[in-house]
């Protein structure tokens, strides 16, 4: 996979074992962090990457059930960046401001401080005018599934079941090979 070539870590060296084959690696991927990491390096539009995190990030929320709103808050926020409904220092506020939720939650429940940290993390990625190599080398998107994942605890399996599923929800086979073959276009000669 040429154009995927650009991720390095445990995810590239996973899918140089796939060697083109966009399909058989979107079909066999196990975790949506990793896909969405695969979704950033060939540069799947941000608001989708965006959505699929804050539906992670929401499952984390649903399931931990804060009593703290500004999770929730944070999840709306990101959905609403990705509409065009707001712009990134809105994003970024909630993001802050579910960022401190998860300190002060922490106290009391890790796993309610997860979802405030997958809630953060996804409006952090509402940033439109980072180049694509810092985006995909921060990574925001990919951190809030990690941190919904981690949201259910000893259920982490089933986390990590249900946020790939919303991943594939939104950034489809279809979504991801296309962006494949964006990418791997050269532009014409000059």
């Amino acid at each position: 996979m040429q154009s995927l070539g650009q991720l390095d870590g445990e995810v590239g060296r996973w899918l140089d074992t796939y060697d083109r084959d966009v399909r058989r690696a979107f079909e066999e991927c196990r975790r949506g962090d990793w896909l969405v990491r695969i979704a950033m390096s060939v540069g799947v539009s941000r608001p989708l990457v965006v959505i699929a995190a804050a539906d992670a990030a929401s499952l984390a929320i649903k399931r931990t059930r804060p009593a703290d709103l500004r999770p929730g808050r944070a999840v709306l926020t990101a959905t609403k960046w990705a509409r065009g409904e707001c712009g990134p220092a809105d994003a970024w506020a909630a993001a802050f401001a579910a960022t401190q939720a998860a300190e002060e939650i922490a106290r009391d429940s890790v796993l309610e401080s997860e979802a405030a940290l997958a809630a953060a993390a996804a409006c952090f990625a509402c940033d439109p005018r980072a180049d694509d190599a810092y985006y995909a080398q921060r990574a925001y998107a990919a951190q809030a599934v990690e941190h919904a994942v981690r949201a259910f605890g000893t259920e982490a399996h089933v986390g990590r079941q249900r946020c790939l599923e919303a991943t594939r929800e939104r950034i489809t086979l279809d979504v991801l090979a296309g962006a494949v073959s964006r990418a791997s276009v050269l532009p014409p000669a000059r």
